[in-house]
């Protein structure tokens, strides 16, 4: 199977959905742990469209990603005082641009063939930058 890429509206809405500041890796673990034994149609009801999947020596892995770039920093554009050999004096400040970080959160589960013919998760991984920063539906 060829991996394929979903729509990235698509993705923002159905596998990660917002900021949380207090998700340790534990609730994240806890969050992704009992999806293992579900099926792949299961899963993909939960996050939504996958991002990627591929198949490989029996094993089919599906990945949901998600990010967003955060501004960090920076200053607006306007007036401000300044002293200017003992006077102050209202200057123009051009600003500075904000510093853009990206914030990555890929999950990928790896599922096997039932008997049945249906895929089941058998195990997961995680990688990012900040996928604790990112609450699970």
């Amino acid at each position: 199977m060829m991996p394929h890429a979903a729509p990235h509206a698509l993705i923002a809405t159905g596998l990660l959905a917002g900021l949380s500041a207090c998700v340790t890796t534990e609730d994240l673990e806890a969050s992704l742990a009992p999806r293992v034994g579900q099926s792949e149609e299961q899963l993909v009801r939960q996050f939504g469209v996958p991002s990627e999947s591929y198949e490989v020596g029996g094993t089919r892995a599906v990945a949901w990603d998600r990010s967003r770039i955060e501004l960090m920093g920076g200053r607006s554009p306007g007036f401000r005082d300044r002293e200017v050999n003992g006077e102050i004096i209202r200057v123009f400040d051009a600003g500075e641009a904000p510093t853009e970080i990206l914030l990555k959160c890929r999950i990928e589960y790896f599922f096997t063939q039932s008997d049945a013919g249906d895929w089941v998760a058998d195990s997961y991984r995680y990688s990012s930058n900040e996928c604790l920063r990112f609450e699970l539906l």
